[in-house]
């Protein structure tokens, strides 16, 4: 059977971790749909805000869909990303996404099913 879901139905959840300000997500389409190996993960960070700066065996693919961001991989390592820009990430690659901007960032991040 074939999940269709609209993402306003999706329940948005702010990230409460250490290293994390003003993250908030929705898991779009994940293991409660169905999908054994994929998880599909939609990221909105606000202005000021960030994801903690870490790595993690799994590689992930990256869509910015609204805003602009800056993406950390360490010192003398930031780059400018925007909407309609992809990124892949390898595993074991240290990042973070942080928003200096005004606008929301959101992005769309693609992950292997972990168990």
């Amino acid at each position: 059977m074939i999940i269709i879901k609209q993402d306003d139905a999706v329940v948005t959840v702010p990230m409460d971790m250490e290293g994390v300000e003003g993250v908030f997500k929705k898991v779009l389409i994940g293991p409660d749909d169905g999908s054994d190996t994929i998880v599909m993960r939609h990221f909105r960070v606000a202005p000021g805000g960030h994801t903690p700066f870490h790595s993690h065996e799994f590689e992930h693919v990256v869509r910015v869909i609204n805003g602009r961001g800056i993406v950390y991989g360490g010192p003398g390592q930031e780059r400018e990303v925007t909407s309609g820009q992809s990124l892949f990430v390898p595993g074991g690659t240290m990042h973070q996404f942080r928003n200096s901007f005004e606008e929301p960032f959101d992005f769309l991040c693609i992950i292997k099913h972990q168990d």
